[in-house]
């Protein structure tokens, strides 16, 4: 990850003076293809600013790998007898496919750089009371995000409309890689992967409607809610099919590695439920935060497994 550009103002003890911008009344409310709502800017904290133009990884032209699933054998379908005989016949059945995981480039509106978490966890906490996600993301610097989207040009129009307004943003792309998995295994345990790498870009899309409907008062918030919890009973049974294939591959750390991305997001569901329905507010921060904690843990993982 590069850093072209880094502007710094006049210092005071060491640091820059940078205004952070708060998300108010429902947070960003998105129209259509992403008008921004109102915002209170010119709260200032003395902290170090970024400017860096940062573009993120191009995924398109990252390589390919392939990656194989190999079929669990037991200990004791290397024993002779009858007991052994279905094992035997399973492995017979079992099938070769390939998985394509397309890669994928959210642009998240960045609100501010941090050179402390305490700063940047401070700031975070005000964005959420106020509809944004506050989500932090830590590199070289601790950067707070507001929200994301699939399309760039979203992004863009919000960035213009908050410049427009005289408050300063910036765009911060998170990528993941594409991957070929080749799995073996049963017709049922081949179902259960397709199904678990295939639904993950779909519910982000999903998440992401949501969002705009409910932000642009177009979705109730008790619709959101019910909604968010259709989509985590659904990733639940998903994430439950995956542990039942770890149980016979333990050392498998792609399966693991999948089901514990599932587990973790599953939990970033659970807290956007532990709100009233009639919170709009804090209902529509909790979905944007937990639709970046989707993207930035898959892409972990998929860095994970195609190194």
């Amino acid at each position: 990850m590069r850093y072209s550009r880094i502007k710094r103002r006049k210092r005071k003890k060491g640091y820059a003076i940078f205004i952070v911008i708060i998300i108010v009344c429902a947070g960003f409310y998105i129209y259509g293809a992403g008008a921004a709502g109102n915002f209170l800017s010119k709260l200032i904290s003395p902290i170090i600013e970024n400017r860096d133009g940062h573009k993120g990884i191009d995924v398109k032209k990252e390589k390919e790998q392939s990656l194989v699933v190999d079929p669990h054998i037991d200990d004791e379908s290397k024993k002779d007898g009858p007991a052994n005989s279905e094992e035997r016949e399973e492995k017979m059945e079992q099938k070769t496919e390939q998985i394509e995981v397309q890669p994928l480039t959210v642009s998240a509106i960045q609100i501010g750089a941090f050179s402390s978490r305490e700063n940047a966890e401070m700031w975070a906490k005000e964005l959420r009371e106020r509809g944004g996600a506050g989500y932090i993301i830590e590199d070289k610097y601790f950067r707070l995000m507001g929200v994301c989207f699939m399309s760039e040009a979203d992004a863009q129009k919000v960035k213009m409309q908050l410049k427009e307004q005289n408050v300063e943003s910036e765009i911060y792309f998170i990528s993941y890689p594409g991957a070929k998995i080749e799995i073996t295994a049963s017709a049922d345990k081949v179902d259960i992967l397709k199904s678990a790498f295939s639904t993950w870009q779909p519910k982000l899309t999903e998440l992401e409607d949501i969002i705009k409907q409910l932000d642009s008062d177009k979705l109730g918030s008790e619709s959101a809610y019910s909604k968010i919890k259709a989509m985590k009973n659904g990733m639940t049974e998903k994430m439950e099919a995956l542990d039942s294939y770890i149980s016979m591959q333990p050392d498998n750390d792609i399966l693991a590695g999948l089901a514990n991305v599932y587990k973790e997001s599953l939990k970033s569901f659970d807290d956007v439920l532990s709100e009233k329905p009639e919170n709009k507010l804090a209902i529509s921060a909790k979905i944007k935060y937990t639709y970046i904690d989707m993207v930035y843990r898959f892409k972990g993982y998929m860095q994970g497994i195609t190194k």
